[in-house]
């Protein structure tokens, strides 16, 4: 179980139109929650998370800022990996946290690390950092 005693599951992309302007890009996963889960993570999130509550809800980041690509040319890498991999919702349970030091702010990051699925995201993740964002990792 998770902190807030409730399991996760599925996780499912959803792509976000903007326009072509070269801007830094992240790739993210919005995870469908369980009752209660959303509300306790943003609540947690909104008392600790100074930086970025508000900003973003809840997700797992697949692919870090990058200028590498452009918006078109990121979304095409995207689909065509979904494409090569199993592009399943990817099932998963989160029963640990991640205290992290942001290496860009004088900021500590808590992250909810997948324990059943995680081989999942490791795979989407190494994919992903194949082929044109190969020199990002």
């Amino acid at each position: 179980m998770h902190p807030c005693g409730h399991r996760w599951r599925r996780l499912r992309g959803r792509s976000v139109g903007i326009d072509n302007e070269q801007v830094a890009l992240v790739v993210l996963g919005y995870p469908q929650l369980g009752p209660g889960d959303l509300e306790c993570i943003e609540g947690f999130r909104n008392e600790h998370d100074m930086l970025y509550r508000g900003v973003v809800n809840a997700h797992f980041t697949l692919v870090f800022p990058t200028e590498a690509l452009s918006a078109d040319a990121l979304v095409a890498h995207v689909r065509k990996c979904a494409l090569e991999l199993d592009a399943r919702p990817i099932d998963f349970v989160l029963r640990s946290a991640l205290v992290v030091a942001d290496h860009f702010a004088d900021a500590w990051h808590v992250f909810l690390v997948p324990d059943e699925g995680n081989s999942r995201f490791i795979k989407l993740h190494d994919r992903l950092y194949q082929g044109p964002i190969a020199h990002e990792l």
